[in-house]
């Protein structure tokens, strides 16, 4: 999913438990999703690459976990 009012990138935490992705420590942060609710996470995945189909992207992404989504690219 590409959220324009994001300002980060976000990996949902089972995705990054299943692949394996390293995950650096961080200051717990909040996320605030659609409905204006501040839900709280930790942890980044630095230098993650995600290969699109006409398109390869290599971020930092932000643990939270995501319902129903797995990748919420932002703009940084």
């Amino acid at each position: 999913m590409v959220d324009f009012g994001a300002s980060h990138n976000f990996l949902a935490s089972g995705i990054v438990e299943e692949m394996k992705i390293p995950v650096e420590g961080t200051h717990g942060y909040f996320v605030e999703v659609s409905n204006g609710q501040c839900l709280g996470s930790q942890g980044v995945c630095r230098n993650v690459e995600l290969q699109l189909p006409t398109l390869k992207v290599i971020q930092d992404f932000y643990l939270f976990d995501l319902v129903g989504v797995d990748v919420i690219l932002g703009f940084e």
